[in-house]
């Protein structure tokens, strides 16, 4: 049984809310130990606070309470009913955005506090709150607001209401009560609740009635860091005279920082010229200039610091979170007035947690942007299924793969809707194989492009290390020999894939039922995903290969040339998969060239109209596009977002590439890749020239073998799109079946639910049926995240999503405006190149490049077929041995990458002067030629 229930007023009566205030109804409490937490609901936030406080045995002064059942019958009254009446009605049909209506709120509300301020006070309350003021002993007074909820961690409802201080006597005392209760209904008080949904009709107030401290020293703690939410560290502001002068404003303070383990951390004095001090006349309050010796003086004591300091965290450790709290010194006592929980603090890092780098430098190429709930799930799941299989194939212990599963799960995260990779979790992969260090190294340059730290360890036991050292041995031998079987392996694994994928016939999917697609996502992790081992592989020989290429280098080459001279190394690859999709629409723009029907028909209308008669027009053509459709119609831009609309999809997006070639007669089949090969040819025989004869034949074999890895992984990589691709027909198919159920509002919603909710929901074991809310709020949610700019790499402590700040360091100020005329990067393939920007993002953007520069964020193979239109590229993200990277060179286009928030930093038409050797960005015309500014 609450306090409120069991106790007895001054009258001796128990108090019940929403009864009458009549000589049987008591309305006054005095404080104490027996109102508790529950009894809020009767007394208001500020009395249930205040006695809270005095259970924790602070200097609290006495006080007693007029509840809330007094302020509701008083509304009840005739002269308040009509105008309260009237003021529910106005306010239920307001519209915030309408300016009359909100007019007319305020006139309604104006009439209700008038009344509520004039209307007669029960006889039977006002002797009660007479008796009362007796009890507390001779004046001033304090009489202040106490709504319900106020004070809360939810509503502070600070500033909002009435006080009055230095209320001498029982007219005075009665007068502010009738003022508190008016200033429920006032315009601030309105607005304030009107944004947070309250309404007008379910508005309670107690009164609180309190012994005046006649303080000398007033102030406000906030026991956590209010700016940057430091839980460890107090802050204080105090002033001479009354609190009011900082809560108005009125009045300059002194600033400290405490903490308990440094004490008093530092001091910030000001000239405090005016106080706030009870009035000539004894009741209210005004302004007096501050004693010139004062002014300049500590406010607080070291000593009154440390114990303001030591009650906040007493504070906050009853209450379990960071508090707001209002004090004061009279005579030497202090006294706690008020303490709030803070309802606005950002967090801060656990730093006893974990601390993890994520970067995107190189994932951004397969994940752009805001990627969906069900792409990140999706792909989450295929990076810890694979590399999990990986370590395990490569004979790592079970021990060791039980202390590699946290870090199997985490190879990738979800940062405000962005995909990163878990650096920490990759280096835990690493130190599974041999030559950590070296590895390290190697996976800085391919992926990161910076300097990675060594993770922290603990030095093991000497057995332990010893039986350490001994499995990576024996992992490292076990590479060594999948290396030399690899490219055997590689085969079985594309007749293995394809043996699984060409079964789906994907025009099927559409109407499949729900169950034949849930075994089909089920078929697509057990045959494909968890049969990854081969591309897995090779992508590690790539990584090792082409670090042991860049290490010797370095010894022959200065620094400035080393990415540029591996660069080349690594170009003029024949018959690379990647390339290939572009050389086929390059021969069908040759064909479409000679027939002035056909080159119209292409150059003619939108892209779809443009298709259509193209089909018309020609029927052989129509069947090289069909053909090229069926091979690449999983290629697109952001091939691997499940959100995306591949080119099956968007048939016309062919149309643009096909304008582009036609604008640009120079460009055939057979030159495409000529310069690359020749650039190879002359760098390879420049560097075995340097090369001690000892060191060549070693040279050459790591060289061959790296550009065969490198051509196989762009093999693979086609059938990971194909994966991906089968994926996305599947998920989408799904989100219809559940669309058509009404288990979701739109079939795309699907993409905003992960994989793992989708098979519980279709198992049977789904924690909430209910889908079609969770969709919407994660759809609001990441429609939120497109506006926002985020690093490419930060670090956190703990959870990251507490405390830990993930925002761009440039932010806005990253625009055409940006004073820097050199912009610094990595150069990818060599040569010069000077022109106009071409900015795009997206296969809607306008496509004609036409010999400009095309400068985007990222790239992955489905931009391909843009790049030889381009007379250079300009690359936001990237490395060595990105997409951008290796199908550049293949055309041996001027290339850069990697120049942070370059796309924001240049204008569309733009002109610059791209170094690929130098991996430089010049801007020429930054101040007057752009066309549109990002």
């Amino acid at each position: 049984m609450s306090a409120i229930a069991s106790s007895r007023s001054l009258s001796g009566e128990a108090v019940h809310d929403d009864e009458p205030a009549t000589s049987a109804t008591p309305v006054l409490l005095v404080a104490g130990p027996s109102i508790g937490a529950a009894d809020a609901p009767a007394v208001g936030g500020k009395a249930a606070g205040l006695a809270w406080l005095g259970t924790l045995g602070f200097n609290v002064p006495a006080f007693f309470v007029v509840t809330v059942p007094a302020f509701r019958a008083h509304l009840r009254t005739d002269s308040i009913g009509a105008p309260l009446a009237e003021a529910i009605l106005v306010a239920a049909d307001a519209d915030p955005c309408d300016p009359e209506a909100t007019n007319a709120l305020a006139r309604t509300s104006t009439r209700l506090a008038l009344a509520l301020r004039e209307g007669t006070l029960d006889k039977a309350l006002s002797d009660q709150i007479a008796s009362a003021l007796k009890s507390l002993g001779v004046g001033p007074y304090a009489v202040r607001s106490s709504m319900v909820g106020e004070d809360s961690a939810e509503h502070s409802f600070a500033g909002q209401l009435d006080s009055a201080l230095y209320q001498r006597d029982i007219v005075e005392v009665l007068d502010s009560v009738r003022g508190c209760w008016s200033s429920a209904f006032g315009e601030r008080a309105l607005a304030y609740a009107s944004r947070l949904g309250l309404a007008l009709a379910d508005v309670r107030m107690g009164v609180v009635v309190q012994r005046m401290v006649n303080a000398e020293v007033s102030g406000v703690l906030f026991t956590a860091d209010p700016i940057s939410g430091d839980r460890d560290t107090c802050v204080l502001s105090a002033t001479y005279g009354l609190g009011e002068g900082i809560v108005s404003g009125l009045c300059q303070t002194d600033e400290y920082a405490w903490s308990a383990a440094g004490g008093e951390l530092k001091a910030s004095i000001a000239e405090k010229d005016s106080q706030v001090v009870c009035c000539a006349s004894g009741r209210g309050t005004e302004v007096t200039p501050v004693a010139d010796d004062d002014r300049r003086r500590r406010v607080l004591s070291t000593q009154q610091v440390d114990e303001l300091g030591r009650a906040g965290r007493r504070l906050a450790a009853a209450a379990g979170r960071p508090m707001d709290v209002e004090w004061c010194y009279a005579d030497g006592v202090l006294h706690i007035v008020q303490a709030r929980p803070i309802t606005s603090l950002p967090g801060t890092p656990d730093r006893s947690g974990p601390k993890r780098v994520f970067d995107n430098s190189n994932v951004q190429e397969s994940y752009n942007g805001v990627t969906t709930p069900l792409t990140f799930s999706f792909a989450s799941r295929a990076y810890t299924t694979t590399f999990r299989l990986f370590a395990k194939t490569l004979g790592v212990s079970e021990a060791s793969m039980v202390e590699f599963e946290p870090y199997a799960r985490t190879l990738i995260g979800l940062v405000r809707g962005r995909v990163y990779y878990n650096v920490n979790s990759w280096l835990r992969l690493l130190a599974l194989l041999p030559g950590a260090e070296r590895n390290r190294e190697d996976m800085a340059n391919v992926m990161w492009r910076t300097a990675i730290d060594p993770l922290s360890e603990e030095r093991p036991p000497r057995l332990a290390g010893l039986r350490r050292k001994a499995e990576v041995a024996r992992v490292g031998i076990r590479l060594a020999w999948r290396f030399v079987w690899l490219d055997r392996e590689i085969r079985r694994f594309l007749e293995h894939f394809h043996s699984i994928h060409d079964q789906v016939d994907r025009n099927d999917l559409p109407a499949a039922t729900l169950s034949d697609l849930y075994d089909l996502t089920r078929r697509l992790y057990a045959e494909l995903l968890d049969k990854w081992e081969a591309p897995n592989l090779n992508d590690f020989r790539v990584m090792m290969l082409s670090g042991a290429l860049r290490r010797a280098l370095v010894k022959l080459y200065p620094q400035e040339e080393v990415d540029s001279r591996l660069g080349d190394l690594l170009g003029g690859i024949d018959g690379i998969e990647s390339v290939e999709p572009t050389r086929l629409l390059v021969g069908l723009a040759c064909d479409i060239r000679t027939d002035a029907t056909l080159d119209a028909a292409v150059r003619g209308g939108e892209p779809q109209q443009a298709m259509r008669r193209l089909r018309e027009l020609s029927p052989p053509i129509a069947q090289r596009i069909d053909a090229y459709i069926a091979r690449y119609g999983d290629r697109s831009m952001g091939e691997l977002k499940l959100e995306s609309s591949p080119l099956r999809e968007n048939p016309g997006f062919i149309i643009g590439i096909l304008r582009n070639f036609l604008d640009r007669p120079d460009i055939d089949p057979e030159t495409l890749t000529r310069s690359e090969r020749e650039r190879y040819q002359t760098t390879l025989a420049d560097v075995t020239r340097r090369l001690p004869r000892s060191r060549r034949a070693l040279f050459g074999w790591l060289l061959r073998i790296a550009r065969k890895a490198i051509k196989a992984r762009e093999t693979l990589r086609l059938r990971r799109t194909l994966a991906f691709g089968l994926a996305r027909d599947s998920y989408r198919a799904i989100g219809m079946r559940l669309a058509e159920a009404d288990v979701l509002e739109d079939p795309r919603d699907v993409l905003y639910l992960g994989v793992d909710e989708l098979e519980a929901f279709i198992e049977g074991r789904a924690i909430s049926a209910t889908l079609a809310p969770l969709a919407a709020a994660r759809k609001a949610e990441y429609s939120a995240y497109e506006a926002e700019n985020v690093p490419n790499r930060f670090e956190t402590y703990g959870c990251p999503y507490i405390g830990n700040e993930q925002r761009d360091p440039l932010g806005e100020s990253a625009t055409s405006a940006s004073p820097e005329r050199l912009l610094h990067g990595l150069g990818c393939c060599a040569g010069e190149v000077e022109g106009a920007v071409r900015l795009i993002f997206s296969p809607d953007d306008e496509l004609s490049l036409n010999g400009r520069i095309l400068c985007t964020v990222r790239t992955d193979p489905g931009w391909t077929p843009l790049f030889p239109a381009a007379s250079g590229l300009v690359i936001e993200r990237g490395s060595q041995l990105s997409h951008s990277a290796v199908v550049a060179r293949e055309f041996g286009l001027p290339t850069v990458v990697g120049i942070p928030n370059v796309t924001r930093i240049l204008g569309d038409g733009e002109r610059v002067r791209v170094d690929g050797s130098a991996g430089t960005v010049e801007r020429l015309d930054s101040s007057d030629t752009t066309d549109t500014p990002r």
